[in-house]
Parts: C-alpha cells; sequence; structure tokens
C-alpha cells in the first residue's frame, strides 16, 4: 500500500518521472518479496531469466519492425 501510494503520489505530484517511480515500485516488491521470506536465488534466477526473455522478444519485435518501416519507405 505504501509503496503503491509514493509510485503514484510522485507520478501524479511530478515528484518523479515514469523510470524513478518504476524503480520505487520494483524496490518496493523486492523488500515486500524478502519480508514474506519469498525472496531466494531460485527467485531471484527465474526473475532474471523471464525479463531477459521479455526484453529479447521486444528487441526482436522492434528491429523487425524498423526493417519493415525501411523497407515501405525504400519501395
Amino acid at each position: 500500500m505504501v509503496f503503491g501510494v509514493l509510485v503514484f503520489g510522485g507520478l501524479f505530484s511530478g515528484f518523479s518521472t515514469v523510470t524513478e517511480a518504476g524503480a520505487v515500485g520494483a524496490a518496493g516488491a523486492i523488500l515486500i518479496a524478502a519480508l514474506l521470506r519469498r525472496f531466494d536465488g531460485k527467485a531471484l534466477k527465474m526473475a532474471l531469466l523471464e525479463t531477459l526473455s521479455t526484453t529479447s522478444a521486444l528487441l526482436i519485435i522492434s528491429v523487425g519492425t524498423s526493417m519493415f518501416t525501411l523497407f515501405l519507405t525504400k519501395g
């Protein structure tokens, strides 16, 4: 609850940017998971692999759309 208020309060007040608010939210999620004893090496590895997978997919989509746009403008 507190981290939600910090994230949205910071965004709507103009105190923080979207990136900074995301970092506060991520830090809050890690802190809550650590306090509930659900955060260990296995969970960290799984989170990093999921992040890598999602980031890779978005990068491939971005490169594909860039190539498609280049193809359409040159043709």
